[in-house]
């Protein structure tokens, strides 16, 4: 049932163009001939006869050319038609919207205006009051926001005023005090600098001395928890000054010395106080705070920790 009513309303678009329709219309007014004689027969006409007829008239009037001519006429048409279409509304609208409003106003007295030039003026005006009665608000406004603002500042004048006065008074006390004061501070105060300057002398000296070692100390499980052992493998991603004491130690050919002592001061054993004296100097072997013993220092834990990777260390090793 669809599918008949989608034929059916196909049929009926197509009847309803502009363009089918004329060239329906032109077919059937250049072929009246066939359309005529569809329906009537003469009575002695048999049912072949008929269809013949109707054959050869069809193989008559609807031919290509014929057809062609059709299709051209009805496009003629459809434009001619489409034209006068759209002068006929221009002229229309050429009268009514410019020849009629001319004559208008050539006829009518001066006096009267166009209904739209009235709305036009009107409605100019209404938005010009509007504008004004808001300007005039706001100019109100302003000008209530300016009588309190300089109250305002009056009262803020008075006040300043008095804040000065008391400020003056209290200064002419204070550089009084101040004075008496100078004297004193001068004396405390060169006492001081000459404390400060042999305290800081102090602490400078004793903070270049232990600041690697804490920081190093304090930093010592980059270096020996489980997770990160399989970071060091290569002499690459040890610190400089790691490397620089491999390096120093191999110049003075004491590597080999070194690992003895590290072996010693790890696990125990014996070896010539020599030979520990001799690595001490490196720096890397301190004395514990309050015992007789020695051991390793953060820097001399690392190499001995790690010997098997810096032992391919060579004294040209180049730093990046």
């Amino acid at each position: 049932m669809d599918y008949l009513n989608s034929f059916f309303q196909n049929i009926k678009d197509k009847l309803s163009n502009p363009f089918f329709g004329t060239l329906i219309l032109i077919i059937i007014i250049h072929h009246w001939e066939l359309w005529y004689s569809l329906f009537n027969f003469d009575k002695n006409y048999t049912r072949n006869a008929k269809v013949l007829l109707i054959k050869n008239l069809a193989e008559y009037e609807l031919t290509t050319k014929n057809i062609t001519y059709d299709i051209f006429y009805a496009i003629i048409i459809f434009l001619c038609g489409y034209f006068i279409i759209v002068g006929t509304r221009t002229l229309s609208m050429l009268i009514e919207f410019r020849i009629m409003p001319f004559i208008t106003g050539k006829i009518i007295n001066k006096n009267v205006v166009l209904k739209s030039t009235h709305d036009e003026t009107v409605l100019e005006r209404d938005e010009y009051s509007e504008k004004y009665e808001e300007q005039r608000k706001n100019v109100r406004l302003l000008s209530k926001n300016y009588d309190e603002q300089i109250e305002q500042i009056k009262t803020k004048d008075i006040e300043l005023a008095d804040t000065m006065a008391s400020v003056s008074s209290l200064t002419k006390k204070l550089n009084s005090s101040e004075r008496k004061v100078e004297n004193t501070q001068n004396e405390l105060e060169k006492s001081k600098i000459k404390l400060q300057q042999l305290e800081l002398e102090t602490e400078n000296q004793k903070n270049e001395s232990e600041f690697f070692l804490d920081n190093l100390q304090e930093y010592s499980s980059l270096f020996f928890n489980e997770e990160n052992l399989l970071f060091w493998n290569s002499p690459n991603k040890f610190p400089t000054i790691i490397i620089n004491k491999v390096i120093e130690l191999k110049k003075a050919n004491k590597w080999k010395q070194f690992l003895e002592v590290a072996n010693y001061l790890e696990n125990g054993g014996t070896i010539s106080p020599n030979r520990i004296n001799e690595i001490e100097e490196f720096e890397i072997i301190k004395q514990i705070k309050g015992k007789k013993f020695r051991q390793l220092s953060p820097i001399g834990g690392i190499i001995s920790k790690y010997r098997s990777i810096l032992d391919k260390v060579e004294t040209d090793y180049a730093i990046f």
